[in-house]
């Protein structure tokens, strides 16, 4: 299956209060999401695909729609799913504090382009260790709490003093290492992200210092306005070739389809707001 590749990657732009903030210190401790999960699905020849996805209901995961591009067909084998990162055992092997199988698949998905890229995964088991994440339904709360003027394209516009992370679980393209993303904006600490085997800063709005890779699609962005607000998510991350392709914002057609397609289909109660 063959993805769109695009040039673009993440820039974030930031109040003009805020422009020309160089890179902060790569803060190690910052843990990831705890709704954050691993998603492997089987594929033909024995191969297992891995991305990330989001908890936003105890049977419900959202993740990229290129992920399960079969739809129904892609549970014909065993998709699994692992939420709560607890750690590493080895160099591949993800500790996770809840896993469960997947029994259902509603599906955006145009693979011509990369607007229509979404997933919702039902659960076999609600997974009750962890409580699903807060979800930013509505553009204009999403402006008012965050400044966030667009997602789309690779581009995140916030307002001075608001806080985002985006984790993933990709790897290397060459399959050399597995690693941990979380990436932070905050007025003090600058732009950061920190990686379980290196570092990668997003350097305002100057561009990325790193890279962005394979895995990490389906990956939550998550915002919230202040320090002791709740976190809530804005957006799954789509991917290609290595590349940040757009983000698909929680308030856009494509996860609006997808879950409209679930309370159909799965009776679902209306996700959590911030």
């Amino acid at each position: 299956m063959k993805r769109p590749t695009a040039a673009i990657l993440p820039a974030w732009i930031l109040g003009a209060a805020l422009v020309g903030v160089g890179p902060a210190r790569a803060d190690e401790s910052l843990p990831p999401l705890a709704q954050a999960c691993r998603v492997d699905t089987p594929r033909p020849g024995s191969i297992v695909s891995s991305c990330t996805g989001v908890l936003v209901g105890p049977r419900l995961v959202a993740t990229a729609g290129h992920c399960v591009d079969g739809g129904a067909k892609s549970i014909e084998g065993v998709i699994q799913v692992g939420c709560g990162y607890q750690g590493q055992d080895g160099l591949y092997n993800l500790k996770m504090l809840a896993t469960a199988e997947v029994d259902g698949v509603r599906l955006d998905y145009d693979p011509a382009g990369f607007r229509r890229d979404t997933a919702l995964l039902r659960l076999r088991h609600p997974i009750t260790e962890i409580p699903p994440i807060a979800v930013y339904r509505d553009h204009q709360t999403a402006r008012r709490l965050l400044g966030i003027a667009g997602v789309a394209e690779g581009e995140v516009k916030l307002s001075p003093g608001v806080e985002c992370r985006v984790t993933g679980f990709g790897k290397r393209p060459d399959g050399s290492g597995q690693r941990l993303l979380v990436s932070l904006y905050g007025p003090v600490n600058g732009q950061q992200a920190s990686l379980g085997l290196e570092t990668i800063v997003f350097s305002g709005s100057s561009g990325t210092q790193g890279e962005i890779m394979s895995g990490d699609s389906g990956g939550p962005l998550y915002c919230r306005p202040r320090e002791d607000a709740r976190w809530g998510l804005v957006a799954l991350a789509s991917t290609s070739g290595g590349r940040l392709s757009t983000w698909i914002p929680t308030y856009g057609a494509s996860f609006s389809n997808v879950i409209g397609l679930a309370r159909s289909d799965w009776k679902i109660e209306s996700l959590e707001s911030p």
